[in-house]
C-alpha cells in the first residue's frame, strides 16, 4: 500500500509537470539556458548561475554584498526607480552566495518577462553602488551583526561554522565579518560585478510557457553575457582525526539557556553517497522520531527539539547536529548525544527505527517539487556537484535499497566522537562543567561577529 502511495504522488506531483525529458538545453551567446517548460501557471522562474562564489573574496562579504545592491541605483535610474519598475510588475527577485557559487533568482508573469529582464540585465550591465546607499547599507549590516546576540540560535550556528570549518577556505561567513564591512566601496564592487559579468562561467536556467524563451535576445544583448571560462574548484587539505575531541564554549552574558552544535567538515571523498547522507540525517534528526528527538526530548526532556543534517557542497560537506537546553542541563544533554551517536555506530537500534525514517524520507520526497522553482534549485545544484538529472528520479529507489548495515558504516565513517567539533554558546559559568566531558576553549561571541 505504501509504494501504491509513492506512485500515486510521484505521478500526480512531479512527472506529467516537470518530467526529465521536457527539460531543453539551448547556447546562447555561449551560455548554457537550461529551459523546464511548466505550463501549471502563467508565471516564470529565471535563474543566473555564477560559478564562483564568496572565495573570490579579496574583502569578506564584496560578492554577497554586490549581489544584494544591485538594485540599488544605476546611471540613469535611482534606487526608487528601480524597485517601482520592478513591484509594479509584480517581480520578486533575490540573490543566494554560498563560497562555491552564487546566483540570482527573478521570478514574476509570464507575460512581463521582457521588460522585466531589460531592467535586469540593465543591473547587471550599470549597477553604480551609489556611495549614499551603500553607507545606508554598511549601518544596517553593523546593526544585524551587534545585535545578533538577541538571536542565539543565528549567532551559535555562525559561530560554530567558524569553529568547525577552521583551517579551511570555507570558513569565513559568506557575508563577511563587522571588520570587512568598512572596506567595501563602489569601485571594488562595480569590479566584482564586472568580473563575474566577463570572467565567471556560468548557465541560465528558466521554467515556464515556452514563450518565455523570447527573452533570448534580450540576454544575449543586453546582458552581454557570453562564453566565460572561470570555475571555482577550491578543496581542503583532509580533516585530521583528534586524539580527543574539544569543548569550545562560547561565552554570552546572561544566557538563560545554552545551544550545543556538533559536527564536523567532510571532506571531498566523504559526500558522494548523497542516499547515504540524507538517510543518515533523517535517523538522527530529521523529525520527532529520529533518534535524537526520542533520546533528548521524549525520554529525558531536555529540549524541544533536534536536528541533524549531513551534506555537501562540490568539495566539501558539512555534519552539524544542533539542539538547545538549560544551563543546568548541558553537559547531560551533551553525554546523551554522544550516546546516542554511539549506539547508532554499534547499530544499537531497532530496525523499525530505521523503516520509519527511510520511508519518511521516500514518502516526503516528491512533495519538495511541488513547484517549478524548487525543481529547477535541483537542477542547478545536480549541475553544480557534477550529477546527472536521472538521479532526481532515482534518488527515492537509492533510497529504499539502504539496510541497517549501510546506515552503521556510514555513522562509522562520520561520528566518531574523536572527529567531531563540539561547541556550546551560553554563559562563561558552564566553563567548569563542561571539564566534566572534555578539554574546554572558552571564546567571546564578539570573536564571531
Amino acid at each position: 500500500m505504501r509504494k501504491l502511495v509513492w506512485v500515486l504522488l510521484l505521478g500526480i506531483i512531479v512527472l506529467p509537470a516537470l518530467a526529465q525529458e521536457k527539460v531543453k538545453k539551448y547556447d546562447w551567446n555561449g551560455v548554457e539556458v537550461i529551459y523546464l517548460p511548466d505550463q501549471s501557471f502563467p508565471t516564470y522562474n529565471f535563474v543566473v548561475y555564477f560559478a564562483d562564489g564568496a572565495l573570490s573574496d579579496q574583502v569578506g562579504g564584496e560578492t554577497d554584498t554586490m549581489f544584494s545592491l544591485l538594485t540599488y541605483g544605476t546611471r540613469r535610474f535611482d534606487q526608487k526607480d528601480i524597485n517601482d519598475n520592478l513591484d509594479y510588475f509584480g517581480v520578486e527577485r533575490s540573490s543566494e552566495v554560498t563560497h562555491e557559487y552564487s546566483v540570482y533568482h527573478v521570478s514574476g508573469l509570464a507575460k512581463d518577462i521582457k521588460p522585466t529582464m531589460k531592467m535586469m540585465c540593465h543591473l547587471f550591465s550599470d549597477a553604480t553602488f551609489p556611495d549614499v546607499e551603500l553607507k545606508r547599507y554598511k549601518t544596517i549590516r553593523k546593526e544585524r551583526l551587534t545585535n545578533l546576540i538577541n538571536s542565539q540560535s543565528s549567532l551559535a550556528g555562525r559561530s560554530f561554522r567558524a569553529l568547525s570549518m577552521k583551517e579551511t577556505p570555507f570558513a569565513p561567513p559568506m557575508s563577511g565579518v563587522l571588520k570587512d564591512i568598512d572596506k567595501w566601496n563602489s569601485r571594488s564592487l562595480k569590479d566584482k560585478l564586472s568580473y563575474f559579468n566577463t570572467k565567471v562561467a556560468k548557465k541560465i536556467y528558466i521554467s515556464g510557457p515556452k514563450p518565455i524563451l523570447e527573452i533570448k535576445e534580450v540576454i544575449t544583448k543586453e546582458c552581454g553575457w557570453g562564453k566565460a571560462d572561470f570555475v571555482r574548484n577550491a578543496q581542503a587539505a583532509e580533516r585530521k582525526v583528534l586524539a580527543k575531541p574539544v569543548i569550545h564554549l562560547v561565552t554570552v552574558p546572561h544566557a538563560t539557556q545554552s545551544y550545543i552544535f556538533l559536527g564536523r567538515f567532510l571532506n571531498k571523498n566523504e559526500i558522494g553517497n548523497l542516499e547515504g547522507l540524507e538517510l543518515l540525517s533523517g535517523f538522527l534528526g530529521g523529525g520527532f522520531s529520529s533518534k535524537l528527538m526520542q533520546e533528548i526530548r521524549v525520554k529525558r526532556g531536555l529540549s524541544y527539539g533536534a536536528e541533524a543534517t549531513a551534506s555537501g557542497q562540490r568539495n566539501y560537506g558539512r555534519l552539524v547536529i544542533t539542539t538547545y537546553t538549560k544551563n543546568e542541563s548541558v553537559v547531560e544533554t551533551v553525554n546523551v548525544i554522544k550516546q546516542a551517536l554511539q549506539d547508532t555506530i554499534e547499530g544499537k537500534f531497532e530496525d523499525k527505527d530505521l523503516v520509519i525514517a527511510r520511508d519518511g524520507l521516500v514518502g516526503s520526497y516528491p512533495f519538495r517539487f511541488e513547484k517549478s522553482s524548487a525543481y529547477l534549485d535541483q537542477l542547478i545544484y545536480f549541475d553544480h556537484i557534477g550529477r546527472d538529472y536521472s538521479d532526481i528520479y532515482n534518488f527515492p529507489d537509492g533510497l529504499k535499497k539502504l539496510n541497517k548495515q549501510d546506515l552503521v558504516t556510514m555513522a562509522s565513517q562520520l561520528l566518531d566522537w574523536n572527529q567531531l567539533t563540539v561547541m556550546v554558546l551560553g554563559p562563561k559559568e558552564l566553563s567548569e562543567k563542561l571539564k566534566a566531558i572534555g578539554d574546554v576553549k572558552v571564546s567571546s561571541y564578539e570573536e564571531y561577529l
